[in-house]
């Protein structure tokens, strides 16, 4: 979170949430938090604000980060 505040120049907290991921014995789970509060095997950073880290390199919405973190677990899980 904080290389994004800084590469975002602002304080960003209540624009970015981050998808976090794990699998566990009842397979995948995927949620969100406001920072990285709990341990998961893989996360992203997700802002329904359209904000970018760079001209080139937007941070998806939500949904999008739930579908690429959901994919990741079952790569990682297979």
């Amino acid at each position: 979170m904080n290389v994004l505040i800084e590469e975002l120049g602002e304080t960003i907290e209540d624009e970015v949430t981050r998808v976090a991921g794990k699998v566990g014995e009842a397979g995948p789970r995927v949620w969100t938090e406001p920072s990285a509060v709990s341990e998961a095997d893989v996360a992203t950073y997700a802002t329904e604000t359209q904000r970018r880290l760079t001209l080139d390199v937007p941070l998806p919405d939500e949904s999008v980060g739930r579908r690429q973190v959901t994919d990741w677990l079952r790569r990682y899980d297979s």
